[in-house]
């Protein structure tokens, strides 16, 4: 699955908030905090049946949609890193 994220870019004279597509698969089960793999562990609140997830190497433990989230982010900025520095290499070529 796709999702479509928005960060804030700032370029010297203004601020933007780029759209980003990333690739949301697996972001529930690693880790957003070291990057391993996890588990999630289900748990009944309010009558539902809810899902956190628990890190098998550092022991982070959060929500499984905040997890996911924290990664969805950490892609998109990879993506702009290395948008930006193809940029500068052009740049300095040209």
């Amino acid at each position: 699955m796709k999702v479509l994220t928005y960060l804030p870019t700032f370029n010297k004279n203004q601020r933007n908030l780029e759209q980003i597509l990333v690739d949301a698969d697996g972001t529930t089960i690693y880790c957003s905090k070291c990057g391993s793999k996890g588990k999630l562990i289900k748990y009944i609140a309010k009558g539902k049946i809810k899902k956190f997830f628990k890190c098998n190497n550092c022991g982070y433990s959060n929500n499984k949609h905040f997890n996911a989230g924290n990664n969805i982010v950490k892609k998109a900025i990879e993506y702009l890193k290395k948008v930006a520095s193809s940029d500068a290499s052009e740049l300095r070529r040209g």
